[in-house]
């Protein structure tokens, strides 16, 4: 069973939120330091952006997977193809943060990470928005799991 935080719109959300906000003042202060031509600087903010994504966004997407996901389809098989849907989402997300690594450890040009992050947010809000809407409304609208 999913926990209540995973299930309930409100808190849901909020966790999306907290998590891109984050992600988007991380992702403004390595383009600032890519202006400014601070590469030593730049690289190590995008190494933290790269634990930040992993350990936010990523884990939270693996706990979905795990739990959430499955609890819907069990609920409503008719929503087993806006899962599929959405766990490709999140292996985008896995896969553009594993190029962002190679990127880095290969000395490219600092701002095709940048470019990365920038993909990155873009396919966690339009996932987000899209998640919220599709799963978690209606299953919070279900009176087993609305408590």
């Amino acid at each position: 069973m999913t926990g209540p935080a995973l299930r309930h719109l409100e808190s849901h959300h909020a966790i999306h939120e907290y998590a891109r906000q984050e992600a988007e003042a991380m992702t403004a202060l390595l383009e600032r330091a890519v202006e400014r031509q601070e590469t030593g600087l730049a690289v190590q903010i995008a190494y933290v952006l790269i634990e930040h994504w992993e350990t936010r966004t990523l884990c939270h997407a693996a706990s979905e997977e795990q739990g959430l996901y499955p609890e819907i389809v069990r609920l409503e098989p008719d929503k087993e193809s806006v899962v599929h849907t959405l766990t490709r989402d999140h292996e985008l997300m896995r896969m553009a943060v594993e190029e962002i690594k190679e990127l880095l450890h290969n000395d490219e040009p600092i701002v095709e990470a940048v470019r990365r992050f920038h993909l990155l947010l873009w396919v966690e809000n339009m996932h987000s928005r899209d998640e919220e809407r599709r799963l978690i409304a209606t299953l919070n609208k279900r009176p087993e799991t609305a408590s």
